[in-house]
């Protein structure tokens, strides 16, 4: 059911002649400084201009400051994307280098320092290589 469904016959035609004029004033502004058209594809594609690929825009003003911001944004993303996944290879490094006694802490129970790595955490066996 769509939300059209609840409306008056006033309210359709209202929202009918408000549909109208925005596409009136969208293709009257096509290609000037302030067009619509880039504003409402980003809008109403529901693209966040990180994930998505392939994005077209126009050569107007409005366009071209969006696909910066596409840019700046995609940018900040896919360094975000390659800080997390250095993080988590070296914490797998950390993991599996960790001693196998203490875990990587350098503390064994009550007993104090480690026995097997001498309380610095990291197994032997990768300190010999």
């Amino acid at each position: 059911m769509s939300w059209r469904d609840s409306l008056t016959t006033e309210q359709r035609d209202l929202v009918a002649r408000q549909e109208a004029a925005y596409a009136a004033r969208r293709a009257a502004t096509r290609n000037t400084p302030d067009c619509l058209n880039c504003e409402g594809w980003w809008n109403a594609s529901g693209a966040d201009g990180i994930t998505s690929e392939i994005v077209t825009w126009c050569d107007c003003t409005n366009g071209q400051a969006l696909k910066a911001s596409y840019a700046t944004a995609r940018q900040q993303y896919l360094a975000d994307l390659e800080f997390q996944a250095q993080k988590k290879a070296a914490e797998a490094a950390r993991r599996a280098k960790a001693c196998t006694r203490c875990g990587g802490s350098g503390m064994y129970g009550h007993h104090g320092s480690c026995f097997r790595c001498n309380g610095i955490g990291v197994d032997p066996k990768y300190l010999k290589k």
